[in-house]
């Protein structure tokens, strides 16, 4: 073999390594950076579930304050209508119109008593909240007004004995209150009120 045809030989084995530490160095290179690429979206997605599982950690403290929140305030409404119904003259004027098989003319020294009743609901319903404005407008004429809000205290039949004025009373809710009252303490779930706004009912038996 002559020098020259070596020298070629020579060089054609040095540009196929040349080549081949070029492939394999491409090859290396896209493999790192697939491995990169791989690790960058795994600890995105790490993150991701990271700030996921707080989020929900958080939320999950938000509902149970809330819940709390909601559960004593239920509690507070409820305290407030057990305190009338627990009222003993309360008790006495309801127990002499039962008695008297709802005749209200046969209670004694009736239209006393009903004041008293009607000053305690008032009281009551301004203590606890139970208030709001009254609807419509203001005219010189013999029309009732509803309101949002108030107190009542009805008799087995439906009748309303007191109640604080406006107090926003409908069939359907009057025969709610009547069909909940045997059970104990209720809570009439949420309605849309007289004026529009969510509304909550709560009765008490006597």
């Amino acid at each position: 073999m002559s020098e020259i045809d070596l020298f070629e030989t020579n060089r054609d084995e040095r540009r196929a390594r040349a080549n081949y530490r070029l492939i394999v160095g491409a090859f290396l290179l896209v493999l790192a950076a697939g491995i990169g690429i791989f690790f960058v979206f795994r600890f995105a997605d790490t993150e991701r579930e990271r700030d996921l599982q707080n989020w929900q950690a958080h939320l999950a403290v938000v509902v149970e304050s809330r819940l709390e929140a909601t559960s004593g305030w239920l509690e507070a409404q409820f305290h407030h209508v057990e305190e009338l119904a627990d009222n003993t003259a309360l008790k006495l004027y309801m127990t002499e119109l039962t008695l008297a098989d709802g005749d209200i003319g046969d209670i004694t020294d009736e239209p006393a008593q009903r004041t008293y009743l009607r000053n305690l609901v008032v009281a009551t319903a301004e203590r606890a909240g139970f208030t709001g404005p009254m609807l419509g407008a203001e005219i010189n004429a013999n029309v009732a007004r509803s309101g949002v809000a108030g107190v009542s205290l009805i008799d087995k039949q439906g009748r309303t004995l007191v109640s604080t004025r406006g107090m926003p009373f409908t069939e359907t809710l009057r025969n709610q209150l009547l069909d909940a009252a045997p059970t104990g303490r209720y809570m009439i779930d949420m309605f849309s009120g007289p004026g529009g706004d969510a509304t909550l009912g709560f009765v008490m038996p006597v």
